[in-house]
């Protein structure tokens, strides 16, 4: 399946090394990412400045009774066919709604010694969720965002089955 712009987001910098949140702007909350499914996130930042968002080097797994990340790549400027940069960490905090309310879970900011314009990682659901913001770790002052979703692993490609619903709706 092919990525899907899920929503933009903006914020104000909290400063190097910091969570910087970046409020999605209202369509992501109607996408049920499906328990049981894989999906594949990706984060841009989409200011327009090269090297925005910060990642740790090497390869590691975050996980709690709802969602786990996987660490995946580090894309350079230009996003899609851009050069891709395996085993980085994305820094960052992923907030969703699951069954007992809003819920969130951490990657690393620590480490953090270079940027990239975006990453992407692998999001294994284990109970229904919709997406509501993100926190990054970011180099400048500027903080826009965009949030990319796919169906499968966005890393090495292989095909997972995950349908991506919006309202309700197949899409």
């Amino acid at each position: 399946a092919g990525w899907k712009l899920l929503d933009a987001a903006t914020g104000t910098s909290a400063g190097e090394n910091a969570p910087t949140l970046l409020n999605l702007d209202g369509n992501a909350e109607d996408v049920i990412f499906q328990g049981g499914a894989y999906y594949g996130i990706y984060v841009e930042a989409t200011n327009g400045i090269n090297g925005d968002f910060r990642y740790t080097n090497g390869v590691e797994t975050y996980e709690d009774s709802f969602v786990r990340i996987e660490s995946g790549c580090g894309v350079t400027f230009g996003g899609f066919g851009s050069s891709v940069f395996n085993d980085r960490i994305w820094n960052g905090i992923l907030y969703y709604d699951g069954a007992l309310g809003a819920h969130y879970l951490s990657t690393t900011m620590a480490g953090g010694v270079s940027t990239f314009n975006g990453n992407m990682f692998d999001l294994e659901v284990y109970e229904d969720i919709t997406l509501s913001a993100f926190d990054v770790n970011v180099e400048v002052t500027g903080a826009d965002g965009a949030l990319v979703t796919r169906v499968g692993d966005p890393c090495t490609h292989q095909n997972m089955s995950a349908p991506i619903r919006r309202g309700g709706v197949l899409l």
